[in-house]
């Protein structure tokens, strides 16, 4: 072994890093993730470019670097890689809406209720959203109904293979179910995904994840169908309007978004068993279908209130102040829901 004579022992690292996040934006950065739990790097780093932040910003590595070495994560591998998956996307909306319905709400009665939901593929702006005590096959061609006389009538629609969006596997032939029915008579194409294969309709189940995560995992008990309801009209505002979606590179859903124009739309043509039941609302447009924002009750309990956020200034869903923050609104509701009728010890009562 060759030695080295006259070489200086001692600290080796570097006395400057240049390029080191400073303590004030990674601080900011903590700040925000434990102010939004659900917030992950690439959320994190378009708030911090949004609402300004004290530093250069970092990279998405730096930011999530930063969440592990505070504990705010858990690290954890992939098991599948994003390259491994097949992305596809509609050129246009209304082009394509993809359907499905979630589960999992439980009422204070001891029901279930579900959600039928619908998202544009184009522009993942929700369309559909509403909650059933039972999806019947009535009950998901009604909320289907809705959104076709709201929006517009769509070149094709993309389900699973749930007994409310087909019949080609009844027993002991196949038949067309009510849904399928109405797809046919408006000249809509109805697509169905191969048997477990989930992935296909993977922008409305992705939907779901958000839907779950960010309102229904909150409540455990809900007082009723119609509070459910109003909390989850609320969260649809927030998603279409003030919500970005790192798919659309950050974008919001209502931008890119555009119904079909009022001179295109053609009357509908549905079973006689179902004209009835449906109304006739005004023709919308996208931008319409969104109200603004009340005011959020200044002494509302963070506990109960959630997430505090700015809104963007040029959207319907609020205006923000030069030095404030305006609660979301579904964030409001669910407040509301909690704090008024307390469903977590009323419920346990009833249920036993």
């Amino acid at each position: 072994m060759r030695a080295w004579t006259g070489c200086r022992t001692g600290r080796t690292a570097p006395h400057a890093h240049p390029a080191q996040t400073s303590p004030e934006v990674e601080a900011a950065i903590c700040e925000l993730r434990r102010n939004h739990p659900r917030w992950g790097q690439r959320r994190l780093h378009f708030e911090l470019g949004r609402n300004g932040c004290p530093g250069p910003i970092p990279g998405l590595t730096t930011i999530y670097r930063i969440l592990v070495r505070h504990g705010l994560i858990q690290p954890v591998s992939r098991r599948r890689r994003r390259e491994d998956y097949q992305r596809w996307q509609r050129e246009v909306p209304m082009e394509l809406w993809q359907l499905d319905i979630v589960g999992g709400i439980q009422l204070a009665d001891g029901g279930e209720a579900k959600v039928v939901t619908g998202v544009d593929d184009h522009s993942r702006f929700c369309v559909i959203a509403t909650v059933v005590r039972t999806a019947t096959g009535r009950a998901v061609c009604l909320a289907f109904v809705e959104a076709l006389q709201r929006f517009g009538i769509p070149d094709e629609v993309l389900s699973d293979n749930g007994k409310q969006f087909t019949g080609r596997f009844n027993q002991p032939r196949p038949a067309e179910v009510m849904f399928e029915r109405i797809c046919r008579e408006n000249g809509i194409v109805a697509r169905h995904t191969k048997p477990r294969s989930p992935t296909t309709t993977g922008k409305v189940e992705r939907f779901h994840q958000t839907l779950k995560r960010e309102l229904l995992d909150d409540v455990k008990v809900w007082p009723d169908v119609a509070a459910v309801q109003a909390a989850v009209d609320a969260f649809r505002i927030e998603y279409n309007t003030n919500r970005p979606h790192q798919s659309l590179d950050m974008a919001f859903p209502a931008d890119r978004f555009t119904p079909r124009p009022a001179d295109e739309r053609l009357p509908l043509r549905l079973p006689a068993r179902l004209s009835a039941a449906v109304a006739q609302p005004p023709v919308e447009p996208a931008a319409d279908t969104t109200t603004a924002t009340p005011e959020a009750s200044p002494d509302l309990p963070a506990a109960l209130g959630g997430i505090q956020q700015r809104c963007r200034p040029d959207r319907p869903g609020g205006r923000v102040h030069p030095r404030g923050a305006r609660l979301r609104e579904h964030d409001r509701v669910r407040a509301t829901v909690l704090a008024g009728s307390r469903p977590g010890r009323q419920q346990h009562r009833l249920l036993g």
